[in-house]
């Protein structure tokens, strides 16, 4: 049986500790969706549910959340993101477009979705937590 080189070993456990620690920190900022200046989510909480008319209009973003007791939740810088969009029937999940986003008018993607679709908000980071990343179109 041959020796395994030590250099080799320190580098597989280089390698593995490396993904270990980075996986902690997957998914440990919060972030929600806003329409302008006003987060969509009604509750940033379990129960939260995010919900748009077809005629809403605005620019959609996707930003980190600060929440202090008795205040509004404040919103911090934008966020890459991308858009999918679930069929409210089949719950297929379509890329809207290849582009990533910072910011876009919702008119631009509402016309693509019909009552009970949901527009998904996909962030490009696995630092970003989006609890509430599905909008539901009525």
């Amino acid at each position: 049986m041959k020796k395994q080189h030590p250099l080799l070993i320190a580098c597989i456990w280089l390698v593995g500790t490396t993904s270990a620690i980075a996986q902690d920190n997957d998914f440990n900022n919060c972030a929600a969706a806003f329409l302008g200046n006003h987060m969509i989510v009604n509750e940033y909480s379990t129960e939260g549910k995010c919900v748009l008319a077809a005629t809403s209009t605005g620019e959609l973003t996707l930003r980190p959340v600060f929440l202090s007791e008795g205040k509004e939740p404040q919103a911090g810088p934008k966020i890459p993101f991308k858009i999918a969009i679930r069929d409210g029937g089949s719950k297929t999940l379509m890329l809207f477009s290849d582009k990533t986003h910072t910011e876009i008018d919702i008119q631009k993607i509402l016309p693509s979705c019909k009552k009970d679709d949901r527009i998904v908000l996909l962030t490009m980071e696995r630092n970003w937590a989006v609890p509430h990343g599905e909008i539901w179109v009525e």
